[in-house]
């Protein structure tokens, strides 16, 4: 049934038919191929980002925010967190300006936040994971912190871009720098947002 559909599919679509797979070793030969040349696209793309420079914060920090500043502060936060925010994937991400890892911590609470690119969002960020110690759950009141962070640069981005009225305090300033503009507006032009939404830090 499914040869016949593939070859109903081709006649339609004039479309070649890849060379059957007639034997186990061939289909297995095809996943080890795809394999190699997937692990080293990998390599080439972490080699290629190593030599970037980090990034500074995205969104600039207010009361308990803290942001990690290197891929050492990310190494120590995964480390003292017992989480794999330490693995050198996350740095990658911020050389290439998809995302940033902040510490929020309130009294003897704490946690670990990682933000992502989204373009739903005024500011340009969301937090995709709020985690505790071990991937516990944070404390309410660290969660309701940065929400309201986040909820105080919309509200900053909107008055900026002319579609609200001037929030008070003082100003939380947005992406800045070399990247972050340039590479949220492409973003934002694309139509693209929440890269990396399946695959998370912590």
């Amino acid at each position: 049934m499914l040869t016949v559909a593939l070859i109903q599919w081709r006649l339609r679509e004039r479309t070649p038919l890849p060379p059957p797979i007639r034997t186990i070793q061939r289909l297995e030969n095809y996943r080890l191929d795809a394999f190699m040349a997937a692990r080293a696209a990998r390599d080439k793309f972490n080699q290629d980002t190593a030599s970037l420079p980090f990034p500074s914060p995205p969104l600039s920090p207010a009361g308990a925010l803290v942001p990690l500043l290197s891929p050492e502060d990310l190494i120590n936060e995964g480390r003292n967190m017992h989480h794999c925010l330490d693995e050198e994937r996350w740095s990658n991400q911020a050389r290439r300006h998809l995302g940033y890892g902040y510490s929020v911590r309130l009294g003897n609470a704490r946690a670990s936040v990682w933000l992502r690119r989204d373009k739903g969002r005024p500011c340009g960020f969301a937090a995709s994971q709020i985690r505790g110690q071990a991937n516990s759950p944070p404390d309410e009141d660290l969660t309701q912190k940065v929400e309201q962070w986040l909820s105080c640069h919309d509200a900053w981005a909107r008055y900026r871009d002319g579609h609200g009225p001037r929030p008070p305090g003082e100003e939380l300033k947005g992406p800045e720098g070399v990247g972050w503009d340039e590479s949220l507006r492409a973003l934002m032009d694309a139509g693209l947002g929440q890269l990396y939404e399946d695959e998370i830090p912590f």
